[in-house]
């Protein structure tokens, strides 16, 4: 696996897949174009991603489900810059003592590591996702109507081995830097008004301690996937950049933004987007085909739309009037 490509998948970890929205806003300009695998990656200590939330599933033979899940914030804890290429970093979490997950694992640990002897997954969805009309589809959609809805996406899945750490320090450690990245780039609170473990009453935080366990998972293998448009023509991404961006919702401008991204990574369409950058999404007409949103414009007025199909009458023409000459 090439660098850039471990660094996309990391990338991708720190930058999509987290809820700090104000600066999913700004329009990341990396993101993973491809499904890719990250197993034994170069080094790239300089990366270093936000703790998101993330569902650990695990796989119990003797506990009843089997397959279990449970919602927890992360915090990613980089390798070193003297680690090896094969280490991946960690994850620190907790869980809720009374969760029934953590007491089938428990009971499923060894007894002198707290470890889980197989391997668990993490996985990690970006907030930036969303369902896809084909009638944004400016350029196929006239043409031929060959067409189905789709879902743009990112995610990451992250694999590893877990344990649960016995030292209070590590539980202590993990509660003050998950509230300290909540305070401080979540809520975005100055450091002077920001909430601390400490602001609660001793006996009130030991009680609360008590009630939850530290978790550790040691990141084997990464795996990345997203999907904003690389399989459609360069026009029909346009075309849903328009269609978004016309929503005027948050989630329309979020959605605009990362398709953009992904086409500037495309040498072959970053052409189509510097060309049509300036236009807007036009009305909505109804074709042989169906319902379609066409382009139009940045001063509103109309832009033609009629030549896709006209070049189809064109080219139908001269081939049956070769056709013709052929059997003369």
């Amino acid at each position: 696996m090439s660098l850039n490509e471990v660094n996309s998948i990391l990338t991708l970890f720190r930058a999509s897949i987290h809820l700090d929205h104000n600066v999913i806003r700004h329009r990341h300009r990396h993101r993973l174009e491809t499904k890719i695998r990250r197993d034994r990656p170069s080094r790239s200590p300089e990366i270093h991603p936000r703790p998101p939330l993330g569902t650990l599933i695990t796989n119990l033979p003797d506990a009843t489900p089997n397959l279990q899940a449970t919602y927890i914030p992360f915090i990613f804890d980089a390798p070193p810059a003297t680690a090896t290429n094969a280490e991946l970093g960690t994850l620190r979490g907790h869980f809720a003592l009374k969760n029934p997950h953590y007491t089938a694992l428990a009971d499923t640990c060894d007894p002198s590591t707290q470890t889980f002897d197989q391997e668990v997954m993490i996985l990690f969805n970006s907030p930036i996702e969303s369902y896809v009309t084909p009638s944004f589809y400016t350029h196929s959609k006239p043409l031929d109507g060959k067409l189905v809805p789709t879902w743009f996406f990112s995610a990451v899945q992250v694999y590893g081995t877990l344990s649960f750490p016995s030292s209070p320090s590590f539980l202590q450690s993990q509660v003050e830097d998950l509230t300290r990245h909540g305070e401080e780039h979540l809520m975005q609170f100055p450091a002077k008004q920001t909430w601390k473990i400490s602001d609660s009453p001793k006996e009130f935080r030991d009680y609360k301690m008590k009630a939850i366990v530290g978790v550790e998972i040691k990141i084997t293998r990464m795996e990345g996937k997203g999907k904003f448009g690389q399989e459609i023509k360069a026009g029909d991404q346009m075309g849903c950049i328009r269609g978004f961006e016309a929503m005027k919702t948050e989630c329309g401008k979020d959605m605009a933004g990362q398709i953009e991204d992904s086409m500037r990574k495309d040498e072959g369409r970053v052409d189509v987007l510097e060309k049509e950058m300036g236009l807007v999404q036009g009305k909505k007409v109804k074709g042989k085909f169906g319902w379609y949103l066409t382009a139009a414009k940045g001063d509103g007025s109309m832009k033609d739309t009629k030549w896709p199909n006209v070049m189809v009458m064109v080219a139908i023409f001269i081939l049956g009037l070769i056709v013709a000459l052929v059997k003369c």
